[in-house]
């Protein structure tokens, strides 16, 4: 019973020390912002190529392969309202090297934000933003020109945008792509099977397969009339070792073919295995430990897709 209390109790440390160290984490940095991408269109792929005697142009110039639309949505997920007074260097969005912003636009916000689109250069785009609140928005679409767009889709590279801020109390910004219906997904489903199968294995060997602990050992009288438990064993192909589970020091080797029980004065006794049992104990509540690693950051992430689903429902 004391080992099995011992073992609970180290993996209760355990389980808790990694929650306090995610909630001191999130404490140090409860702001967070969030850019859920909507689209990204290439729009002579998706248009052009498909109705050639269509001519689409922008600013008097045909369009060609590296135009792409992209639509996204910037939301405050954290738990901390940003102020104007927080920002030491506004939010950031910042394309590939070589590539430019053409135009960009604001398509709508939350109610009262205030936030003003501007290009520091070619491929960095600020947002000067008021109060942030939590659970609000800002929607924009910009058009962008990206040199080699075609290859990069061909290779089914990701165009990725890079996002930088100084703000206080704040997380870099993390990115979310189009979907975000909460679904089971393919790293939830193993996560799940680890526990259940490690629950499974704990039950069975615990109240189905006791007897997989049992062991058999021997009673030995010493030279004091003492009874010893000993342990019997192969030392080679020849000899058998005799050793005391009372005593360290004794170790007795004896010849196969001289080997007798009743020579020996040898009396049989079934015990319990701790060790083997209690060693089988932790290697299924360290495989329900891995097990909950993988789901509690998946359900987490459910979470937060179903939070960022509400706020574009309720606001839009």
């Amino acid at each position: 019973m004391d080992h099995i209390l011992g073992i609970l109790g180290l993996i209760a440390t355990i389980v808790f020390g990694l929650w306090g160290v995610y909630l001191v984490i999130r404490k140090r940095y409860p702001g967070e912002i969030t850019y859920y991408e909507e689209r990204k269109i290439n729009l002579f792929h998706s248009i052009i190529k498909n109705l050639p005697e269509l001519k689409i142009s922008y600013k008097n110039t045909a369009v060609d392969e590296n135009l792409i639309l992209i639509k996204g949505i910037l939301i405050n997920t954290g738990h901390k309202d940003i102020s104007p007074e927080m920002i030491e260097r506004p939010l950031e969005c910042m394309l590939p090297e070589g590539s430019k912003w053409l135009t960009t636009k604001i398509i709508s916000t939350s109610k009262n934000v205030k936030v003003a689109l501007s290009q520091s250069s070619e491929s960095v785009l600020t947002f000067k933003t008021g109060l942030f609140r939590c659970k609000e928005y800002i929607r924009f679409e910009a058009l962008a020109n990206i040199p080699g767009l075609k290859q990069l889709q061909k290779d089914k590279k990701n165009i990725k945008l890079k996002f930088k801020h100084r703000i206080a109390d704040t997380r870099q910004i993390e990115e979310r792509k189009a979907s975000i219906t909460p679904k089971l997904s393919k790293t939830l489903i193993p996560g799940l099977l680890i526990i259940l199968l490690s629950i499974f294995a704990l039950l069975y060997d615990t109240y189905l397969s006791p007897e997989s602990y049992l062991k058999l050992i021997y009673q030995i009288k010493t030279t004091n009339n003492e009874i010893m438990d000993v342990t019997i064993s192969p030392k080679d192909m020849t000899n058998l070792k005799i050793t005391s589970l009372n005593d360290s020091h004794y170790k007795k080797i004896i010849p196969v073919n001289e080997f007798s029980i009743s020579n020996n004065d040898l009396k049989p006794k079934i015990v319990v295995d701790y060790n083997r049992k209690y060693l089988n104990m932790l290697a299924y509540f360290l495989n329900l430990l891995m097990g909950l690693s993988i789901v509690f950051p998946c359900h987490w992430d459910r979470q937060k897709n179903k939070k960022i689903k509400e706020i574009i429902s309720t606001e839009t």
